[in-house]
């Protein structure tokens, strides 16, 4: 990769991390939402969590186009995943409808197990990150090293 490509990598991890944390900042709302849902916080408390869920899920889509984007310009980076809340439509009905200890609990552990799959992400991109900016630091040591042999073959 030329510094270029490097710099435009960087800056779309960032992008990516943001959604990410964004998105697990969410999820730890519903996750606490979910706890009042199962200590019996009713119907508020549903559409709170759902309200959550459905936040880190945008967040979430827009980190997988970033996802998708990082991996098409930049082929070194394939083995990237997507995310899911994994709330559609009849788990959110599901959940409303029958408004219980166990579907609240199904939820919880929905919330808690996309919370760890962001957290593994967040920590893939901040290895990603630093391995972009070792690639941009060599690159200008490599430079360095290359105006600095064009000195010295100049003076001879």
């Amino acid at each position: 990769m030329i510094g270029r490509e490097i710099e435009m990598a960087i800056d779309m991890c960032n992008d990516i991390l943001t959604h990410l944390e964004n998105a697990h900042g969410y999820l730890a709302s519903a996750r606490r939402w979910g706890i009042f849902d199962i200590l019996g916080g009713q119907l508020l408390a549903t559409a709170g969590k759902h309200e959550q869920m459905a936040r880190a899920q945008k967040e979430l889509n827009l980190a997988t186009e970033g996802f998708y984007s990082l991996r098409r310009n930049i082929k070194y980076y394939e083995n990237l995943q997507e995310f899911n809340v994994g709330a559609n439509d009849m788990n959110i009905a599901f959940d409303y409808l029958f408004d219980n200890p166990i579907t609240d609990i199904m939820t919880q552990n929905r919330i808690k197990k996309t919370t760890k799959s962001v957290e593994d992400a967040i920590a893939q991109m901040h290895v990603i990150i630093e391995d972009l900016y070792l690639q941009e630091s060599e690159i200008a040591e490599d430079i360095e090293k290359k105006i600095e042999e064009m000195r010295q073959t100049g003076q001879r």
